[in-house]
């Protein structure tokens, strides 16, 4: 077994012994949870290969094989949840859910395939997509263990934007069956490392090898969904923009946003944009601010605040600079303008405007089984979920609210 492991276990069993036994309970609530982008693996079933999931599919993914773009003949299923991305067999894993799971069953008991969920779904698609995925499951646990049955929501990341729908779309008795919900970095205001994602692509190993190109993100609806919402452009000069407007797609042309490719296409690319564009806005505007509907779910929001994140593009000869690296490297007069305390994909700024409750920077004194924002120090927006601290406060609220079952 890999260090890694060893040490995930190790840990888990930690936190296991920082439960009290008064707070243990014998009614476990089942968990559903929701991974962020690329927490799910992704199965070419024409030729039966992962092409994302561990190495083989980065390293040795062949031509014929399906590729990441979305289309209407696409081969790829994307329901199965990477708990680990393997990178040298027996030796070196990056656990990506498993942190969580070991906690979840050293800590409380929990079992996958139990009481504890882990929903695959295909993150390039329409949020709304993924709501109703919830919305089954939810409806599945509760037809298998009695019509009254609550369950206990985890999301990571993007998740929380198909929970946070169903949440204000669905049913009160849809909300009544969630006991609480655990949002890990909700991106309830977007964040510019989508409009990164979609002019760069995204390769998470380096562009030596198999990622998502920006041919391939430009097809997807969930990239265009986590769009900052009230986005901003800089001049060099730190003068505000007003003309900029990220949902109009001839802004993407003249502040050259998109993929390379998109000039030398425009005549055929910009009305798919264009729908892109207003279909993300329209499900941004549902899902901004706070809502009554919402706040009777009890939840917890888990924040980091040890780095910066973008506030503000800037424009800038070949590309406006969307990245904290670029903003420093090429507009650093402009850091202070652009730049906020937060993860690196979000600032705090964008959880605290309307929290679901009241912001709490102390592990020791948190309100167990309430509604909090709660501010840790993990090291990026990625390590939220597996951040220790955010583990031992989550294995200890969940025993307190199937404490209160």
């Amino acid at each position: 077994m890999p260090i890694n492991w060893i040490a995930s276990h190790l840990r888990a069993k930690r936190i296991a012994g920082k439960i009290e036994s008064g707070q243990r309970s014998a009614t476990r609530l089942p968990i559903i949870y929701l991974p962020g982008i690329l927490g799910v693996k992704l199965y070419d079933r024409r030729h039966q290969a992962y092409i994302w999931g561990d190495y083989r599919g980065t390293l040795f993914r062949k031509p014929e094989h399906a590729g990441y773009a979305l289309g209407e003949d696409d081969s790829v299923v994307a329901s199965e949840v990477m708990h680990y991305f393997r990178i040298i067999p027996g030796v070196l894993d990056s656990l990506v859910t498993a942190e969580l799971k070991h906690v979840l069953e050293h800590a409380l008991g929990y079992r996958e395939g139990r009481d504890l969920f882990f929903l695959g779904y295909d993150w390039r698609r329409d949020y709304r997509y993924v709501a109703e995925r919830i919305e089954r499951k939810i409806a599945e646990i509760r037809s298998a263990y009695g019509s009254r049955q609550q369950v206990i929501l985890l999301g990571q990341s993007a998740a929380n934007l198909a929970v946070r729908h169903l949440m204000r779309s669905g049913s009160e008795e849809l909300r009544q069956s969630v006991a609480k919900w655990y949002a890990f970095g909700p991106t309830w205001q977007g964040t510019y490392n989508a409009l990164k994602m979609l002019r760069e692509g995204y390769y998470p190993a380096g562009q030596r090898f198999h990622g998502f190109s920006p041919e391939d993100t430009f097809t997807y609806p969930g990239c265009y969904q986590l769009l900052p919402r009230e986005a901003r452009m800089l001049s060099k000069s730190g003068e505000l923009l007003a003309d900029f407007d990220i949902y109009n797609a001839d802004c993407w042309a003249d502040y050259e946003l998109g993929p390379a490719s998109l000039k030398d296409n425009w005549s055929s690319k910009r009305a798919p944009l264009q729908a892109h564009l207003r279909s993300a806005k329209e499900l941004g505007d549902a899902l901004s601010g706070s809502d009554p509907r919402e706040d009777r779910v009890p939840q917890t929001w888990f924040a980091g605040v040890r780095n910066q994140a973008v506030t503000a593009a800037v424009k800038h000869p070949g590309g406006a600079l969307v990245s904290e690296a670029a903003i420093r490297a090429h507009a650093p007069q402009l850091a202070a303008q652009t730049l906020e305390a937060g993860d690196d994909h979000i600032p705090l700024r964008h959880l605290s405007q309307t929290p679901c409750g009241p912001l709490v920077a102390s592990y020791d004194s948190i309100p167990f089984g309430e509604s909090y924002v709660l501010i840790g120090r993990p090291k990026d927006h990625r390590a939220i979920i597996n951040y220790q601290p955010n583990l031992e406060a989550l294995a200890k609220d969940i025993a307190e609210v199937n404490h209160s079952a």
